[in-house]
């Protein structure tokens, strides 16, 4: 393998994927976008607003920031469940910026403080768009895609600067939906559009059925398809022992090669970077020594990363690293409301005034889904998320042999977005 200046490269297929429901009722006590997945069962009611001119450089490196330091405190945050872990959290903050553009008050300041939103909405959705449309660039095959949608209950009024957001900045297109008359074939569509989006991963993400009382859905998709620029040789994968994070050794399928890669190492951890066929993409594996993967995982911040990074030299590398497969559920309204995003989930307290008049509404369910398969020839990986809303109404040769717990991080090197993050427990497991 030939020297490279750059350390470059995501997984062969990372598919994210998130939806916000927004969900209303009258109770008085208190696609679209980049890329478009296939849209079964519902009519188009209007394509996606043009989009303005682009953000500022330091408004789209600002909301970089603040996707990569909301995708760690996201991560320990599920870490701490135990089991393996995976999930898009860069995903889940373009689904909720959607729903953000509609809050308002303290609502919005802790949405804000909780998704790391560090830039007034005027400048937060333009520079989003910016970010997000840098992403999707230059991918001539396969690559990463992202779509933003929208569902809407026939004749439920949306304020208008909230769906010149959604359509302008999220390039969401609005798609007519009849919750509550037939809440099951809304349901269904959503999850057909879910499942088209996410290469087939992510099925029934939303379980039960939506209620009647649901007025708007929010959606987003990333989807990511490469393969490894440098694949491994699969009669060089044997079974060998893992040591799991329960204490149990298992016997997993352990790809290995001898190649040159970016590595890096600490006192309390070897990094090392795997590239994919595309220029921009690749995969960092951090592995903590022995009995130090508490505190790699409560050290790391977006600093401690990028100075991994450069600290990185090409070096030849033995490296061992299992074959793995798993799908991991999350439900995120505690960790979000733990993170400070309190009201949000309040009945009573909850302002998305922004988005209506009609009704008062509030967050009712956040839950995710995520799948990631990591094999020979790359990597494929899925998330879904779903947001219910109802009224209230060079060196030496060196080895990294991952037989114990270890972290994986996807991500997009110019732009510097972490894509997907998780952790390996027991790489045998097929759920968390």
């Amino acid at each position: 393998m030939k020297h490279r200046d750059i350390i470059g490269a995501l997984p062969p297929l990372c598919v994210a994927m998130l939806l916000c429901l927004l969900v209303g009722c009258d109770r008085r006590e208190g696609g679209g976008g980049w890329f478009a997945p296939r849209m079964p069962a519902l009519t188009c009611l209007a394509e996606a607003i043009p989009a303005g001119a682009d953000a500022t450089e330091d408004d789209v490196a600002v909301v970089a920031e603040g996707m990569n330091a909301f995708t760690l405190d996201l991560y320990r945050r599920l870490a701490a469940e135990g089991g393996n872990v995976v999930a898009s959290p860069a995903s889940v903050s373009l689904a909720c910026g959607m729903a953000y553009a509609g809050a308002r008050g303290e609502t919005e300041s802790q949405m804000a403080a909780a998704l790391h939103y560090n830039l007034p909405q005027d400048r937060l959705h333009p520079a989003v768009r910016t970010l997000a449309s840098r992403l999707v660039g230059g991918q001539e095959s396969g690559g990463l895609r992202v779509a933003n949608a929208m569902w809407l209950q026939s004749g439920y009024p949306l304020l208008p600067g909230f769906t010149e957001v959604v359509g302008r900045d999220y390039g969401a297109a609005a798609y007519a939906a009849d919750f509550q008359t037939d809440p099951a074939g809304a349901t269904r569509s959503i999850n057909d559009w879910v499942r088209s989006a996410t290469n087939d991963r992510i099925r029934d993400l939303i379980q039960p059925d939506l209620s009647r009382d649901t007025r708007l859905v929010l959606a987003n998709a990333v989807h990511f398809l490469e393969a490894w620029e440098e694949p491994f040789e699969r009669k060089m994968t044997e079974d060998g022992d893992f040591s799991t994070l329960d204490g149990r050794v298992v016997a997993a399928p352990m790809m290995h090669q001898r190649e040159m890669h970016q590595y890096a190492e600490t006192d309390d951890l070897q990094a090392v970077w795997l590239r994919y066929r595309h220029p921009t993409h690749r995969a960092m594996l951090v592995l903590p020594r022995p009995g130090r993967l508490e505190a790699v995982e409560a050290a790391l911040t977006p600093q401690t990363l990028a100075d991994l990074a450069a600290e990185a030299v090409w070096c030849d590398v033995d490296l061992t690293v299992p074959r793995f497969e798993f799908t991991a559920p999350s439900d995120l309204v505690q960790p979000l409301t733990d993170m400070g995003m309190v009201d949000a989930f309040d009945i009573s307290r909850a302002d998305f005034s922004g988005m209506t008049s009609a009704e008062r509404l509030f967050i009712s369910r956040a839950l995710h889904k995520a799948y990631i398969r990591f094999d020979e020839k790359g990597t494929e990986a899925a998330a879904a998320t779903a947001v219910a809303m109802e009224a209230a109404m060079a060196g030496d040769r060196v080895e990294f042999r991952a037989d114990r717990p270890f972290l994986f991080l996807i991500e997009d090197e110019p732009v510097g977005v972490h894509l997907f993050i998780g952790r390996v427990a027991d790489p045998t497991a097929s759920g968390p």
